[in-house]
Formats: structure tokens, sequence, C-alpha cells
């Protein structure tokens, strides 16, 4: 029996563990917590692996994405001359599904989401999996032959891929994010790239003509590139015109849907519509199937997620917003007066220009949470915010935005930040978020 040993017990690396043991493999588990080594005690097909262990006989390693390559027993793993995989490069070396493969610094999210629902509008067969929902591996080792995974990809799980390649793959925009977990912006960007680093000429790469980076990164590769904008209008592939979203082939030019008929509000999530839709159309999904999902879709939890009207202001959760570039498509895409609840991890972000464009999108009032609080007030009063303060938790910070907003306001959760200082994730600070404003009287 082939023997594995998983680094890392959270949700990802649970996950690959039981696809392991389902694929027949003998599973080892290392964990630096001891709450979670006594959980691995209890369980009845897996053992703890100790650090001091001899690592002669293990078959495969894979590390959970958020396990640094740089941890101690990861290296020692391979000075002992094993491989580290991740999810993603086990996936693709064991099963042969097609795949449409997502990254990017903002919007992966919603825009892996929305290509599944349009794929299952379609009635395909279809697993939205990586970094979203599902492991990939749990889904691989259950899925019937035939079945496409959509895979949103983090920085973290392309970080170690070697041979990765899929048919169908694009990256939506690159931004400064992660800086001090890959030692810089041109390390993450060179991770990112990663999705395309292999793709061939039988591959097709989704670019956006709007984004310098990305331009760059898909420069010198044999990939087929389809072009999307929604800046400019283009000789080939998605773009905007004349009041719709529209498919530009070498014969016809079709229509997928009116631009007042979408959903989804926000220039971001007009970009994050045209890479799902031409992802979509190159995997053979009729412009149809495209048209009515695109209509219904709402988005998803925690990345401008409407809460409805309370003590008649208007509240979003975007606590998905997780960096500036994200919270600024969220500060842009709400019109009119609003308080904005920011602040978390210190992932190495400047927040000058951030604040900058609140002032100029009329956010009147910032309330901060977490341990960039200081570093983004700083930023604020030099962008000339009228109202600054700070709260120690949730329920202080919508207490002191509804006292700080009049009737009409928007008060906006877009932190700018990750979670970590304060919540295991950004699922948890929304959910934190929703159930507080869920308190507040309902207005219509």
């Amino acid at each position: 029996m082939k023997k594995a040993i998983v680094i890392g017990y959270g949700k990802n690396g649970q996950g690959n563990q039981e696809a392991l043991c389902a694929m027949g493999y003998q599973v080892v588990v290392y964990d630096d917590r001891e709450e979670v080594l006594r959980q691995i005690k209890e369980l009845e097909h897996v053992t703890a692996w100790q650090d001091q262990e001899d690592s002669e006989g293990i078959d495969v390693v894979l590390k959970s994405p958020g396990v640094p390559t740089d941890h101690p027993i990861v290296k020692r793993l391979a000075d002992d001359g094993h491989e580290i995989l991740t999810d993603i490069e086990f996936f693709y070396r064991n099963f042969s599904f097609p795949v449409i493969a997502i990254t990017g610094t903002n919007g992966k999210t919603t825009t892996t989401t929305l290509v599944g629902e349009i794929f299952k509008k379609a009635k395909r067969p279809v697993c939205v999996a990586g970094n979203i929902g599902t492991g990939i591996l749990p889904c691989a080792v259950q899925a019937e032959p035939g079945t496409w995974f959509v895979l949103e990809l983090s920085s973290f799980q392309l970080e170690s891929c070697v041979d990765f390649r899929c048919g169908y793959s694009t990256i939506i925009n690159l931004r400064p994010d992660h800086l001090s977990w890959h030692g810089g912006y041109e390390a993450y960007k060179a991770a990112k790239r990663k999705i395309w680093e292999n793709a061939g000429s039988g591959d097709l790469i989704v670019v956006n003509q709007d984004d310098s980076e990305v331009i760059k990164a898909s420069q010198g590769l044999s990939a087929r590139q389809i072009p999307i904008s929604i800046e400019r209008e283009l000789d080939l592939g998605c773009f905007i015109k004349d009041g719709a979203m529209v498919y530009r082939t070498k014969d016809e030019c079709k229509e997928i849907a009116n631009l007042d008929l979408i959903s989804l509000r926000g220039k971001h999530n007009l970009q994050n519509i045209a890479v799902a839709s031409a992802l979509s159309i190159e995997a053979g999904i009729s412009v149809q199937a495209i048209r009515e999902t695109i209509k219904e879709f709402k988005g998803i939890t925690h990345r401008f997620e409407w809460l409805g009207m309370h003590s008649k202001r208007g509240f979003f959760n975007d606590s998905k917003g997780t960096n500036t570039e994200a919270s600024a498509a969220a500060v842009q895409a709400v019109e009119g007066p609003k308080v904005l609840i920011g602040g978390g991890y210190d992932k190495g972000e400047t927040f000058d220009s951030f604040f900058a464009l609140c002032k100029e999108h009329e956010v009147h009032s910032v309330v901060l949470m977490g341990e960039t609080a200081k570093a983004m007030q700083e930023a604020a009063k030099k962008a000339g915010i009228p109202s600054l303060a700070y709260a120690e938790d949730m329920e202080k910070a919508v207490e002191i935005a509804m006292s700080l907003s009049n009737e009409g306001d928007w008060i906006l959760l877009s932190p700018a930040c990750a979670s970590w200082d304060q919540y295991r994730n950004y699922e948890e600070r929304g959910e934190k978020f929703r159930q507080v404003v869920m308190r507040i009287e309902e207005t219509v």
C-alpha cells in the first residue's frame, strides 16, 4: 500500500486525507496545532506523523496551500528528496477531467461561481472546487467521467505547481496582495502566472485587455488567446457595445445580454461576467444559457452582498474585500454618501491611494478595526475623510457606523484587509457583520 503524508489538517487537509484514503493510500497527517493532533488521535483510519519520524517509505507529500513553503517540516521533507505537492498538482497528475481554471487578485470567486452556474443552466455535469466550496480531490474521487471541473485557484495553490496544465484558464487581474507571504509583488505575480506556464497550442486562455499586468503575463505563450474588455471595443472576444455585452468571433458578433438586465452591480462585476462568458462560450456553452444565468445571478455571499435597509440605511457585506483593489471596486459600486467599515490583518499593502478614492466617492466616515487600524487611520486622515473612529469588535463597529451615518446613507463592510487577526476567515467576519446588522430594525 502506498503511503502519503498530509501537511496541515484544516478544511483542505481533511479533504485531501479523505480523498487519499479513498484512493487506497495509507495516510499520516502532520499539523502544528495540539488541538488538531488530539482530534487526529480520535480518528480510526488516520495517524499523526511526528516531526522526528523517518520519512522513508512516503510516496506522496501533499501540503495544504496555507502551509508556507519554508515551514521546517516542508523543508525537511524536501531535503529528504520528497516532492512537495498541493492538491491542484496532485489532481492534474492523477485525474483527466476537463478543467476551467480561474485565478486573479480580485473577482475569482464570483467568476468561478458564475461559470459553475452557467454550466448547471446548460445541464452540463460540473464540479466547482478549489479555493472555494468543495476541495478538489474529494470532488474528483466521486465525480462521474466527463464532469467539468471549474476551479478557483489561489496564489498559494499555484505557487507549488510544476506540471499543472488545463484546457481553459484565466488570470482576471493582478494587483499587490499577500506580499508578506510571497516575499514581494514579483513573486506573487510569478505564482499566479503558473496557471499559464504550461499552456500549449491546444489550450485557451482568456486575457483581460484592461489590465496591463495580465497582458504582460500572457506574452510569449503558445496557447490561443481570447481577449475581453469592458473599456473598449475589440476585434475579437467579449466586450461592451451599445449598452450590451457582446461576443465577437471572426464570423459574427452575438449579443450576450443587455446591461440593464444584468443583476450584479458594479464595473468590477462586468469584468467578471465578461471573463465567465468568454470561458463558457469557448467551452461550448450556448449564449442562451449564459444570458439566462447572468440575468438571474445575484452574486456570492460576503462579496458585495446586499443585506437590505435597516433603520433607513442600506447595508452591504463585502467581507471578501481583503485588499485595497477589491474594496475600491465595492466603494465605487455604491453611489451616494457612505460609511466604510475596514481594517484587519496586515498583508503589507499601503492605503493612501485607496482612501483618496474613498474620499472621491463620498465616503464621509471610516470605522477601523484590527491591526491595520493605525496605518489606515493615518491614510484616511491624509485623504481628508472627515470622520474617523476605531472599534474593538464588529458590534461596536456597526454601532459607531450607525451614529456617524444619516438616513439614506450606505454602510459598507469592505475591510481592504484579510481577517486573520480577529477571525478565522472572511466568511466568519462577514457572518458576524450580518448577525449584527440583522438585529437592527428593518425598513423598507
